[in-house]
């Protein structure tokens, strides 16, 4: 049996019933941070330009789009609020399968094909766990290698993972599932030199809708290859450039237990690229413990993977989406600022000359032992200022705050919503969505919820 037709019967025989209560938390938890967050999204321009863009489109009304007080089909919802989800880059993300951002991809799909099926809330949460599994198991197939030749993961897994999801939903046989798997493959794609860019949401949003398209299609009969992952000219080898890939680990121990177990979920406590966390979280202790000023400081370094300025490409940014993925800019603002939340993150803070100026003063450095991307995790990364006096002050930080070591209280998930959500809709809204959130098994209709995030 090949690794596409076991991922699929995981896919179609797994029951709710038959899913630890952990999990459950993992996903509710996931599934809270990435509504609010996309809410949030709505407010960002490509948040807002997608969603014009959709109302231009129309569709059939089955599916809402966030916060804007109209309908269209299943996949132009997914694809609209998939791309929400992820413009602000503050929604979680999963090491090592995934590399990248499972919920932004899945989330807006099961919203979506879920609306017009009217699931349930336990439906939903089955669904995602679902997914979950899938892109990640394909994921820990890949490798680093799919990463390192340039793809971002969140599009091709979450395209694999969204699809997987839609099948739970629409309760496809195996064959089915199979052939859904097989389109997806086809469908996937995303390339990381848009990194902090537009386009970068836009993969989860094309995911979302590529999914909701993969397994609407084959339940009508539509054909693909039922051995998409593991075929000669298949996923595994195109994904890694006919390098190395393991389909035995994407099947391996599966249904024995669940990735979102094994490895959680890290939700971010900054809206910006997760590299930046453990600098941040360095950065915001020293200036703590020290009272350190930004007119005070000479210099800024930040010891890390050479892998990590792959990664935060924009080193000079000049937006809000660059800024991101700066380093630079990430300590830059925090040493002005003294926090990094969502208003930092404008294209007009990133522009402002004390900004640009402080820029200049941060600087990487890569120990030998760190390098690579296996060492990534492996080793503390490690802030360094030096003051104009001569004072010089170090702090290491091995796990950043919002990762599984180190999660985020409930009381710090709901203030994350209620802060995000906030921008998008009214408190009476915040406070019905988050009760339908916080008790999401005993939802009946995932419609209900979807009438008050949409308007």
């Amino acid at each position: 049996m090949g690794a596409t037709e076991e991922l699929a019967r995981f896919a179609c025989e797994l029951k709710v019933d038959q899913i630890l209560a952990e999990a459950l938390v993992w996903a509710k938890d996931a599934i809270l941070d990435c509504t609010g967050v996309a809410l949030a999204g709505t407010q960002e321009d490509a948040g807002r330009i997608i969603t014009n863009y959709m109302k231009e489109a129309g569709g059939r009304p089955e599916a809402g789009v966030f916060t804007a007080g109209f309908k269209s089909n299943v996949g132009n919802a997914a694809l609209a609020n998939g791309t929400m989800a992820h413009a602000l880059d503050f929604d979680d993300y999963v090491l090592p399968n995934w590399t990248g951002h499972p919920t932004a991809p899945m989330l807006p799909a099961i919203y979506a094909l879920g609306q017009r099926q009217r699931i349930s809330g336990k439906e939903a949460l089955l669904a995602y766990i679902v997914g979950f599994e899938v892109g990640g198991k394909i994921g820990a197939g890949l490798g680093r290698g799919h990463y390192e030749l340039g793809w971002h993961p969140t599009a091709p897994l979450g395209t694999m993972g969204a699809a997987a999801a839609c099948c739970s939903i629409l309760k496809l046989d195996l064959a089915r599932t199979r052939i859904a798997l097989g389109i997806a493959g086809s469908e996937a794609s995303g390339v990381r030199q848009n990194f902090g860019t537009m386009t970068k949401p836009l993969h989860a949003g094309l995911a979302a809708r590529n999914g909701v398209m993969a397994a609407l299609l084959a339940e009508r009969g539509f054909t693909a290859d039922g051995s998409v992952l593991e075929g000669e000219f298949g996923f595994g080898r195109v994904f890694t450039a006919g390098g190395k890939f393991d389909p035995a680990e994407m099947s391996k121990d599966l249904g024995k237990s669940l990735l979102i177990i094994e490895h959680g979920v890290s939700i971010k406590p900054y809206p910006c690229c997760a590299e930046a966390h453990r600098c941040l979280d360095g950065i915001f202790y020293l200036i703590e413990k020290h009272d350190i000023r930004a007119e005070d400081v000479e210099s800024v370094e930040c010891r890390t993977s050479d892998m990590v300025p792959k990664i935060m490409i924009r080193h000079r940014p000049k937006t809000a989406e660059e800024a991101k993925f700066s380093m630079e800019y990430c300590m830059a603002v925090a040493l002005l600022d003294r926090k990094a939340g969502l208003e930092q993150f404008t294209t007009e803070r990133v522009l402002e000359s004390k900004v640009q100026d402080l820029l200049n003063h941060v600087r990487y450095v890569h120990p030998p032992e760190a390098s690579g991307y296996l060492n990534m995790e492996r080793y503390p990364e490690q802030v360094t200022i030096k003051l104009r006096n001569g004072a010089e002050y170090s702090h290491e930080v091995l796990e950043s705050k919002g990762r599984p070591g180190n999660r985020l209280t409930q009381a710090e998930l709901v203030a994350k919503y209620r802060d995000c959500a906030a921008r998008a809709i009214s408190r009476e809204r915040i406070d019905r969505s988050l009760d339908m959130l916080l008790g999401l098994e005993k939802l009946k209709d995932i419609g209900e919820l979807m009438d008050v995030l949409c308007g």
